[in-house]
């Protein structure tokens, strides 16, 4: 058997050119892809802070729950005004605690529920300062 010189062999491996084209094709895509990467990490962190700070609230959430009424009363300051149960300022994710009257039965008939406060109901809300977590509910001996 013998060969005719006119037949080339094929081609083994990649060629000069083609190796070339895929590295270039590889520098483009790459960056944007580990830009995704890093992207997807940095939020996971956000995720994970937040859910510290949720833990956090309803966990003073339930403290407060399962005090004396009489200390919730008694802590009243308003909608607007933390109460003395908030966390001493310059704490890391300070918990505000609002403590305030609440109209439940609207027998002054003005649809304010913050106005003619009945005996025995207070609103109270929790939040993390400077985040929107809060907790609103309302406390009944």
């Amino acid at each position: 058997m013998h060969r005719d010189p006119r037949i080339t062999r094929p081609a083994r491996g990649f060629a000069y050119m083609e190796v070339i084209i895929a590295t270039v094709i590889l520098a483009l895509i790459i960056p944007p892809a580990l830009d995704a990467l890093n992207s997807g990490v940095a939020s996971n962190r956000h995720t994970i802070a937040d859910g510290q700070r949720q833990l956090k609230l309803v966990g003073r959430y339930e403290e407060l729950m399962t005090g004396p009424y009489a200390t919730l009363d008694a802590a009243q300051a308003g909608k607007a005004t933390p109460s003395a149960l908030s966390d001493p300022p310059g704490t890391p994710d300070r918990v505000l605690v609002y403590i305030a009257g609440w109209d439940a039965d609207d027998a002054d008939a003005d649809g304010d529920p913050n106005t003619g406060v009945d005996p025995d109901i207070l609103w109270m809300r929790l939040e993390i300062e400077n985040t929107p977590l809060n907790i609103d509910t309302l406390v009944v001996p």
